[in-house]
């Protein structure tokens, strides 16, 4: 299929079938359902978000933005979080795991209700679960990192290295969330 034809196909809520032979697409009439003369190595697709799991190219650049800015949010309110609680005398561990909470209780909820609600993401038992999974992982990585760098730089660089930390995290982050987690 073209680029065109894929274009063509994507725009609004079109469902028109393809006949894919030797790497060609003809559309099938809807009124059909045998049609004279049918190879045998012809592959029926019903559109090509369908073929393609994870959705186009433009689908993946929307959600990509949408959970930047999603992700950034979270980045603020964690790194409030763990700036406030440090300040005031707790620990890194503590602080990075409390900072991450929150910023993941929002993350959740603001990725499953906007960024990937249009790939018919849900935010039932099983999401959550796949979410708490992956953000215990991605917080044992990024609380092993603050706190090499605040026992080896001081306390001041593990507050300006928490945000780039919890950033090449969130790069993972997208490609977990939009493949396995909302799935």
């Amino acid at each position: 299929m073209t680029d065109t034809e894929r274009r063509s196909c994507l725009h609004g809520s079109c469902r028109r079938s393809f006949l894919r032979i030797n790497d060609q697409s003809m559309p099938i009439p809807s009124s059909s359902s045998s049609r004279p003369g049918k190879r045998e190595d012809a592959e029926v697709v019903r559109s090509p978000k369908a073929r393609s799991p994870g959705g186009s190219v433009r689908t993946w650049a929307r959600e990509g933005l949408s959970y930047t800015l999603v992700g950034l949010v979270q980045i603020c309110v964690d790194w409030l979080c763990f700036v406030v609680l440090t300040y005031f005398g707790m620990a890194t561990i503590g602080a990075n795991i409390i900072g991450r909470v929150g910023g993941a209780m929002l993350g959740f909820w603001l990725n499953g209700r906007f960024t990937f609600s249009a790939s018919g993401a849900r935010l039932d038992r099983g999401a959550l679960l796949r979410f708490a999974l992956s953000w215990g992982t991605m917080t044992a990585i990024s609380t092993l990192a603050v706190n090499w760098t605040d026992q080896g730089q001081g306390l001041h660089v593990a507050w300006l290295a928490k945000p780039l930390i919890d950033a090449a995290l969130a790069a993972a982050g997208f490609l977990i969330s939009k493949c396995w987690i909302y799935r």
